[in-house]
């Protein structure tokens, strides 16, 4: 098994004197394969340490998860994803001696086997945690796609929460 870890900050991030806020995690085996990106909001005071939190815990989550996950519906793995993140955040927030709000980030997350079964997520706009103190319990509109050979694709449109 390989892990890796990348983050770089973009040319407008340089120009602009601005820290960088995304982070990418994989995980990879020889029979499947997890990768999570998240975006931190520029104007959270830690959105690229939620973001560093976040695609650890969801690369994790999916490579170790991935065969259960695929015969979820759209909803459970959503329901999924924020029982892993949000309490994870919260704590982290706390021990940061930081409000919610200073670690928005979004997420996306894709994860694959060796068989062409796949399984991706989205949870968009620094939703993952409210900007308003109150943790969000259940993102309404994630997108959710789930393919298996001989199975019908599921997902729900690309939005924002």
């Amino acid at each position: 098994m390989e892990c890796y870890s990348f983050t770089k900050p973009g040319r407008l991030h340089l120009k602009n004197g601005e820290k960088n806020q995304d982070q990418l995690f994989g995980i990879r085996s020889r029979d499947r394969i997890a990768v999570c990106l998240s975006d931190g909001c520029s104007t959270a005071s830690h959105g690229l340490a939620a973001a560093q939190q976040i695609v650890t815990l969801t690369a994790r989550m999916f490579y170790e998860q991935f065969y259960d996950l695929l015969l979820d519906d759209p909803d459970t793995v959503r329901r999924k994803i924020c029982a892993v993140l949000q309490p994870a955040l919260r704590a982290f927030a706390e021990q940061q001696g930081v409000e919610p709000e200073a670690l928005a980030a979004t997420l996306i997350v894709f994860a694959a086997d060796d068989t062409g079964r796949y399984l991706c997520a989205h949870l968009g706009d620094g939703c993952i945690l409210m900007r308003s103190r109150v943790l969000l319990p259940q993102p309404e509109r994630p997108t959710i796609a789930i393919n298996s050979p001989g199975a019908t694709v599921r997902s729900t449109p690309f939005s924002t929460l």
